[in-house]
C-alpha cells in the first residue's frame, strides 16, 4: 500500500511537497541567493556553517539522482574489481565517501572460484580498500570529503585546482591499492545495466555538481534542485530519499559538523583549538573523528601549511571505524572464524569464534596509511604540492 501511495504522489504535479518545498522554498532560495550576491552580502558567514549547507545539498543530490556506480569488464572479475576500486576513489572527489560506499553496497558481489580466501573475507577486504581509496582520494577536491571541506574553505582554498596537486600522489597510490585488491581479494561483480535511467541520473549529477562548483552558491544550487524536482513531479521522491539518507548515517556526519559549529559559538574556543590542534595533533584528532577535526583545525595561511595539514587530516580519516562515517556505518558486523585466513584466525574471539570488522578494518588499512604517510611526507618536504599548485594557478585563475 505504501509503494502504491508513493507512486500516486509521484504522478501528481501539485502536492504539498511540490508547492511548499519545490516552488515556495526553492524559489525563495534562488531569490535570496541572487539578492545576497547582488548586494555583496554573504548568506553563510563561517566555513563550518557553509560546510553544513554544502553537505546537505550533496546528500540531496545523491539521494535524488537515480544513479548506480557503473561496473566495467564484469566478465573478467579481477579487472572489474580493479576498475571499481579506482572508480570509488575518484568518484569520491565529488561526493563524500559515505555516499560512494553506500552506492558500492548496492552492487551484488558473488564468489570468485579462483580466489585464495573465502568470499566473505574477500568482499570485506574489497569494500574496506574501496573505502580507504574514497576517504583519501576524495580529499583531492574541495567538495569531496566532509573532513576536508571546512578546511579548504577556512584556508581560502575552496577552488577547482587547490586539491589537484594531491592527486600526483593519491591517484598512483589508488592504482596500487586497486591492483592489490584485484590480486588478493577478488570478487565477481554483477553487471549494472546502462539503461536510460542510469544515463539520466549521470546527467543530473553532472549538472548539479557543475552548478555548485561554478557558482559557489549553495542556496542557489539547492533552490534549482528543488525546482527541478517539481518539473519532474518528484519532489516527494526528493524528500523521501533525503530522509532515508539522513537515517542511514548522513545525519551523523552533519551532526558532527554542527557540534563543531556550536562549540565555535562559545567565546574563546576557536582560538584555543587553533593554538592546540597543530602538527601531529591534527592526525590524532582526525583519527578520532575526521569530520570534527576538519571543522576545528585553524585555516592555513600559506599553501605549504595547507598541504601539510590536509595530508594529516587525510591520514587520520581511514584509521579506525570511529574516524569516519563510512567506516562506522559500513563495518559494524563480524567475520566468522571459518571465513578468516589461517594466518589471522588467532585474532578471532575464542569464546564467540568471530572477529569484529572494526578490528579487521584497522589491521587492513594500517599498512596502507603508513605507506601513504611516507609518500605524502616526501611530497610535502620536497615542495611538490606547492610547486604544482603554483603552476596550476598560473594557468587557471582562481
Amino acid at each position: 500500500m505504501e509503494n502504491k501511495d508513493e507512486a500516486i504522489l509521484q504522478r501528481k504535479f501539485i502536492t504539498a511537497e511540490s508547492v511548499i518545498l519545490g516552488l515556495l522554498l526553492g524559489g525563495l532560495l534562488i531569490l535570496v541567493s541572487y539578492l545576497g550576491q547582488k548586494n555583496s552580502t554573504p548568506l553563510v558567514r563561517t566555513p563550518v556553517s557553509e560546510t553544513i549547507w554544502v553537505a546537505l545539498y550533496l546528500t540531496a543530490v545523491v539521494s535524488f539522482c537515480s544513479f548506480k556506480l557503473p561496473t566495467l569488464f564484469t566478465s573478467r572479475p579481477r579487472l572489474a574489481c580493479f576498475t571499481l576500486s579506482m572508480l570509488c576513489g575518484h568518484v569520491s572527489l565529488f561526493f563524500d565517501s559515505f555516499a560512494v560506499i553506500l552506492l558500492l553496497n548496492t552492487i551484488t558481489m558473488l564468489p570468485f572460484p579462483a580466489a585464495r580466501f573465502s568470499h566473505r573475507f574477500n568482499a570485506f577486504c574489497f569494500k574496506a580498500i574501496c573505502a580507504f581509496n574514497a576517504l583519501t582520494v576524495g580529499g583531492g577536491f574541495y567538495i569531496g570529503e566532509l573532513w576536508g571541506l571546512p578546511y579548504f574553505i577556512s584556508s581560502g582554498m575552496d577552488n577547482a585546482i587547490a586539491g589537484f596537486p594531491l592527486l600526483l600522489v593519491l591517484t598512483p597510490y589508488c592504482l596500487v591499492t586497486s591492483l592489490l585488491v584485484a590480486r588478493f581479494f577478488p570478487v565477481k561483480i554483477e553487471p549494472v545495466k546502462m539503461d536510460r535511467g542510469q544515463l539520466v541520473g549521470a546527467a543530473e549529477i553532472v549538472f548539479f555538481l557543475s552548478v555548485i562548483i561554478i557558482t559557489h552558491q549553495t542556496f542557489l544550487s539547492l533552490g534549482l534542485l528543488l525546482l527541478y524536482s517539481v518539473l519532474k513531479k518528484e519532489t516527494f521522491k526528493l524528500v523521501h530519499n533525503l530522509m532515508h539518507e539522513l537515517r542511514g548515517g548522513a545525519a551523523n556526519a552533519l551532526g558532527l559538523i554542527m557540534v563543531a559549529w556550536l562549540i565555535q559559538q562559545i567565546p574563546g574556543t576557536t582560538q584555543w583549538f587553533a593554538s592546540k590542534i597543530q602538527g601531529g595533533w591534527i592526525f590524532v584528532l582526525s583519527s578520532i573523528s575526521s569530520p570534527f577535526a576538519g571543522a576545528m583545525v585553524a585555516g592555513a595561511e600559506t599553501p605549504g601549511e595547507f598541504y601539510r595539514n590536509i595530508s594529516l587530516l587525510m591520514l587520520g580519516a581511514p584509521m579506525f571505524v570511529s574516524s569516519s562515517l563510512v567506516a562506522i556505518i559500513v563495518f559494524r558486523d563480524t567475520l566468522a572464524w571459518e571465513d578468516l585466513p589461517k594466518q589471522i584466525r588467532w585474532l578471532a574471539s575464542k569464546k564467540e569464534g568471530v572477529l569484529q570488522e572494526a578490528v579487521a578494518y584497522t589491521l587492513l588499512v594500517l599498512p596502507l596509511v603508513i605507506t601513504l604517510g611516507g609518500l605524502l611526507y616526501l611530497a610535502n618536504s620536497s615542495g611538490l604540492f606547492v610547486a604544482a599548485y603554483s603552476a596550476l594557478a598560473a594557468l587557471v585563475p582562481v
